[in-house]
């Protein structure tokens, strides 16, 4: 009887099977005291500069790649 073959390397592990990545939180899960931090305008919108910033980057960073092919 022939079974679906996986194949079950470091490379699968790491980009196929994401779940064990879980274990990162948890330092930040035993931290949390049940209150919230500190709240000012840098605190309050620094993901909403930052986030679109760093795709801006990544799309940057993948043109020059792509275009000068290094």
């Amino acid at each position: 009887m022939t079974g679906i073959q996986t194949k079950t390397g470091l490379y699968s592990a790491l980009t196929f099977d994401s779940e064990w990545m879980m274990i990162s939180v948890l330092p930040f899960i035993w931290l949390y005291n049940g209150q919230r931090g500190k709240k000012s305008w840098i605190t309050q919108y620094f993901f909403y500069i930052i986030y679109p910033a760093h795709l801006w980057i990544l799309m940057i960073l993948r043109y020059l790649f792509i275009k000068y092919e290094l």
